[in-house]
């Protein structure tokens, strides 16, 4: 038996004794099946690893063009002055874009207010998001992940830096 296989039925062995009687407990019987199962499952073990691991490594790069995407419409985005309380200033805003980084329509404000001041802080975020595109730190190969993004314009946000 080559060594690969050995080690998988080995541990697949030891993880099916060691969680038997946590599954007895909780479901009143073992299923031996689960054993055949996995040991049948062990040669797509890894191609799925892999798998999951180029998603998210994937995502990870999409995370860092959202995060540029955010600080660009925060140097944009001109903040209200005179609010007790900055979550009365919050604005989400869902956006729409095409693949060049142009918005692909007008913004939809999902957050609502009826101050002056949050009416001021949701028109200058809206602003923002007109003056910054096109938003071309995105990368059109990861269209998929941000062509429809919620951004959150927070004051708070925007004193942290």
């Amino acid at each position: 038996m080559p060594e690969p296989l050995a080690q998988g039925i080995a541990l697949t062995v030891a993880a099916t004794l060691a969680t038997a009687p946590l599954m007895s407990l909780h479901f009143d019987r073992v299923s031996l099946v689960s054993l055949f199962a996995n040991v049948v499952a062990l040669p797509a073990i890894a191609p799925v690893m892999w798998l999951g691991m180029l998603t998210c490594a994937a995502a990870q790069l999409s995370l860092s063009e959202l995060d540029a995407l955010r600080a660009r419409l925060a140097q944009l985005w001109t903040v209200p002055a005179g609010a007790k309380d900055p979550q009365e200033l919050v604005v989400l805003i869902r956006i729409k874009l095409k693949p060049d980084g142009r918005l692909a329509a007008p913004p939809i404000v999902l957050t609502s207010g009826k101050s002056p001041l949050f009416m001021a802080a949701r028109d200058s975020a809206i602003r923002a998001l007109f003056r910054g595109q096109p938003y071309d730190m995105l990368k059109p190969e990861h269209y998929e992940q941000w062509k429809d993004v919620e951004i959150t314009f927070d004051p708070r946000d925007m004193i942290r830096g």
